[in-house]
């Protein structure tokens, strides 16, 4: 298993994200660096606040090309959705 060490940066950048599209859900990137079972989140990338498409989500991970991509965060427009969205799950299986 696993751990997760989310930097201050990053999460305040998926705050920040969420906090400016309150009508929507947020998508966007996360980057940082694995060693051995520790994942360690460095930034948060914002990349769209709807669906994302294809093209957008090629598009941003063309930019991100030389760095450590580790992740992919979804922040619901309600907080009582505690389950990925169909969205999110297919993101996140595209990146590996």
């Amino acid at each position: 298993m696993s751990s997760v060490v989310l930097a201050p940066a990053a999460f305040c950048a998926i705050a920040l994200h969420s906090n400016r599209h309150k009508h929507s859900t947020v998508h966007g990137v996360l980057v940082g660096s694995r060693v051995d079972s520790m994942i360690r989140v460095e930034q948060a990338i914002p990349v769209c606040h709807h669906a994302p498409t294809i093209p957008l989500v090629e598009a941003a991970l063309g930019l991100l090309a030389d760095r450590t991509i580790v992740g992919w965060y979804t922040a619901p427009m309600l907080l009582d959705e505690t389950a990925a969205s169909p969205v999110a799950l297919r993101m996140v299986a595209g990146l590996e």
